[in-house]
């Protein structure tokens, strides 16, 4: 059987909050990292001044009804099939 190696632990073990909230970069590529953000926080900012898109909900939701009425008719089909099946067995006793 081969040997357990112990490794030993960290002095302090870091946790979420102690982590930095932003990576470290070399100092050459601060420039580049900049300039995307900025163009993601434009391209971001965009999209929400589009403002919400108007949904219609009646059409959205047509199927829900259809769906709901079938999860109700198997519920009831099995509610009657336990009713029957538990007279069955009493009768059978």
């Amino acid at each position: 059987m081969a040997k357990k190696v112990r490794k030993p632990r960290a002095s302090s073990p870091r946790t979420y909050s102690q982590t930095p909230s932003t990576p470290t970069a070399p100092a050459g590529s601060a420039p580049t990292t900049t300039k995307a953000v900025s163009a993601s926080k434009s391209a971001v900012g965009s999209q929400a001044a589009s403002g919400p898109k108007t949904v219609d909900l009646a059409a959205e939701y047509a199927v829900v009804g259809g769906d709901l009425r079938r999860l109700f008719i198997t519920a009831g089909i099995m509610f009657g099939v336990l009713i029957a099946l538990n007279v069955i067995i009493t009768l059978i006793r």
